[in-house]
């Protein structure tokens, strides 16, 4: 068979072939793919960019607000700047929630960051608190995820440019004390506590608290997470504090998480001993423990090495070392205390403290230590009268005695026997050299009223104050206390009622002599 020449067969002469229509239908179909992903990508970046408009705007709003405020008003409620303005809100646009978080934060000296060239209070060469200028910064967060968060930032000066002298900062560090167990716990959360309470805006190892009232506040645990502060924080002061218009008030405090040590006591035999008194002494500081007889357990201990000592009516006394709670960390420790039968009869001995012989200024508060190298150590804290009195075993030789304060006298040791009759032992505490005298007389009257003072410093090339002392005044408003020698140091000096209610105050500058203050009035 013989093919002839291909022809294509039309349906109708003015039509199209059948291929020509199948054709034309698929370049249609890829015409129309081609074209839907464009616009599909296109409909989703005018989405987002729809997003992003709303968010800018809703940034741009709230920074508007934080603008039309009073500047007193401009800050997140509880916090430093105290405001009005809620940290964090949401805002639903055409079904779409936008977080809008608002944070205020002082700026200046005090955060290293400078509005102007002269420092935060736009004063050349005066004393910058870093307390004027309010640095706002809200972010827009879209709930859909599809954007990034939107921020805009904004600075609100106050009313007029300048030193702000109504207002003080308190900065305050913290330090850890944990020698045997390093704990990972966050640092605790700290407020100031006076007429007014604060908050700091940021927790860590420093915490500013840039706006205070001025006047007298204490520094407390809002939240603790298991924290303490350490006693000595406490006893020197440390945790109060005077917040001065226009000055920038530094505290650091010691922070320990408590540990607890049980003590067994025994005799030479094995047998418990239930009526022992226990003393424990923190051999890092000095400062003692002494539980009710019979009571083997100590809590809320410091984290240290620690002198645990013993004694019970008809035996020689006793002491270990231990270390609380004991390197590998834990909370507690516990340790053995063996006591062997004494039959001496025990008798009352007084140990008086006095100042260079000073008759009438004798001391409150000293620490008495006495110790023998067999029947084990006592101590305690003399009273108003400077008296403190030991019950210890009779004839016997080989007692040691020292007192010693904390300000800055120069302790003094002596040796003693005991007799079968009670007898007073006298010590006088002398002034180390280099230093200067403060005589305080006729003020406030032990054993509740006292004084407090201030020494400056010589640090970083200029005088700083110190943290405030407190002192014991004895039975006749008097008490001493011992500055290093240096002209043109200033202290300070306060007197206090036994109602805790301020006598007087005033501020004396050294001339390298010896120095006194007959307080004015008498308490109530």
């Amino acid at each position: 068979m013989t093919w002839g020449p291909f022809r294509a067969v039309r349906l109708d002469e003015s039509g199209f072939t059948l291929i020509e229509a199948m054709t034309a239908a698929v370049i249609l179909v890829v015409a129309i793919v081609l074209t839907i992903t464009p616009i599909a990508v296109s409909m989703r970046a005018i989405d987002r960019s729809k997003e992003v408009t709303v968010a800018e705007n809703l940034a741009q709003a709230r920074i508007e607000e934080a603008r039309s405020l009073d500047y007193a008003d401009v800050g997140n409620p509880g916090f430093a700047p105290d405001g009005i303005l809620d940290p964090s809100i949401v805002r639903t646009v055409d079904g779409r929630d936008y977080v809008v978080t608002t944070d205020v934060r002082y700026v200046g000296a005090t955060t290293g960051l400078d509005i102007v060239a002269q420092g935060g209070d736009g004063v050349q060469g005066s004393f910058d608190p870093g307390v004027n200028y309010k640095l706002v910064t809200v972010t827009v967060t879209s709930s859909t995820g599809a954007i990034g968060p939107v921020t805009m930032e904004t600075i609100v000066a106050p009313p007029t440019i300048g030193a702000l002298e109504d207002v003080a900062i308190v900065s305050v560090s913290i330090e850890r004390h944990e020698p045997y167990d390093p704990s990972s716990e966050p640092d605790p959360w700290l407020q100031l506590v006076g007429t007014t309470s604060y908050l700091p805006h940021e927790q860590g190892p420093e915490q500013i608290f840039p706006d205070v009232v001025p006047g007298t506040y204490t520094i407390d645990l809002f939240d603790a997470r298991g924290w303490q502060l350490h006693p000595d924080t406490i006893a020197t002061g440390a945790n109060t504090v005077d917040a001065v218009g226009g000055w920038n008030a530094q505290r650091t405090i010691r922070v320990y998480r408590p540990a607890s040590l049980t003590v067994t006591v025994l005799d030479d035999t094995g047998v418990p001993i239930p009526d022992a008194t226990i003393t424990i002494t923190d051999m890092a500081d000095g400062r003692t423990t002494t539980n009710t007889t019979g009571d083997y357990v100590f809590t809320d201990l410091v984290p240290d090495r620690y002198s645990v000592n013993g004694s019970a009516p008809g035996y020689l006394g006793s002491a270990v070392e231990v270390d609380v709670p004991g390197p590998g960390g834990g909370t507690s420790a516990s340790v053995t205390l063996v006591m062997t039968p004494y039959t001496a009869m025990p008798v009352d001995m007084t140990f008086h403290v006095d100042y260079a012989g000073w008759s009438t200024y004798f001391t409150a508060g000293a620490t008495v230590t006495v110790s023998h190298p067999v029947l084990g150590s006592w101590t305690g804290t003399t009273d108003e009268n400077g008296d403190l009195t030991l019950t210890l075993p009779e004839n016997e030789t080989g007692y040691t005695v020292t007192a010693e304060t904390g300000w800055g006298h120069a302790p003094t040791t002596t040796s003693f026997a005991t007799t079968t009759a009670p007898a007073t032992v006298s010590l006088s505490l002398g002034k180390p050299t280099a230093t200067d005298r403060f005589a305080l007389y006729s003020g406030p009257i032990g054993p509740t009223g006292f004084y407090r003072y201030w020494v400056e410093t010589w640090r970083n090339g200029r005088w700083r104050w110190s943290q405030s002392t407190d002192l014991p005044s004895n039975s006749l408003g008097k008490a001493t206390f011992i500055v290093p020698e240096a002209n043109n140091r200033r202290v300070h000096v306060r007197a206090y009622c036994d109602t805790g209610t301020e006598l007087a105050r005033a501020t004396f500058t050294m001339t390298g002599a010896n120095q006194s203050w007959n307080v004015p009035g008498s308490c109530p």
